[in-house]
């Protein structure tokens, strides 16, 4: 009988070698990919289900707070939650146009109301925001209403991408992207 038939099925043969750098660089890889679309999907969830924002600051008016290409997300707020001191995002002007300043006072506004018919009073309060840029000398014009308040930062931080023009969550989408044909084409190369 020759060497070969006396072996035991599996065993003889070299046990496989384990690449640790691959190993490694797939587990980092993973973990990377996997962060950025988690993170994709938390900030898709986050605008859509619950109102929350993610804007890319566009100017430098709020500095050093957080400037031009930084990420802030903004959650929707009643205006009388809002204090001096808050951050919130407004619309600002004509067309849409959103702004981000500091609350720097707010105007109380009561009306009192008679019935007529029926001499029932009923007090009426409203709320105006007064705002003002951190690096504007000047207040802005106009009273943020209710109505054109859209939320308070909750927190901002560096865009690592600094993409501008772009939305956030399509920036980490691409990227996600960019990682996986990375890790794909990682997998192929080391298998050859």
């Amino acid at each position: 009988m020759t060497e070969a038939a006396l072996r035991l099925p599996g065993r003889g043969a070299p046990a496989p070698t384990l690449d640790w750098r691959r190993a490694l660089g797939s587990i980092v890889a993973g973990a990377v990919l996997g962060t950025m679309l988690g993170a994709a999907v938390l900030a898709v969830i986050a605008t859509q289900i619950f109102g929350f924002r993610l804007l890319t600051v566009s100017s430098d008016s709020m500095s050093p707070a957080f400037g031009e290409g930084d990420i802030i997300v903004v959650r929707p707020v009643a205006i009388q939650a809002v204090s001096v001191g808050d951050v919130v995002l407004f619309e600002g002007g004509g067309d849409d146009i959103l702004t981000v300043h500091r609350v720097v006072g707010i105007n109380e506004v009561v009306t009192n109301l008679t019935s007529r018919s029926t001499g029932e009073q009923k007090v009426l309060t409203d709320y105006r925001l007064v705002t003002q840029g951190d690096a504007n000398p000047a207040l802005d014009a106009g009273e943020v209403t209710a109505t054109r308040l859209r939320g308070r930062v909750w927190f901002s931080f560096q865009n690592p991408l600094s993409t501008r023009g772009v939305p956030f969550q399509m920036q980490l989408f691409a990227l996600a992207g960019v990682a996986g044909s990375v890790w794909v084409a990682w997998e192929i190369a080391a298998r050859r």
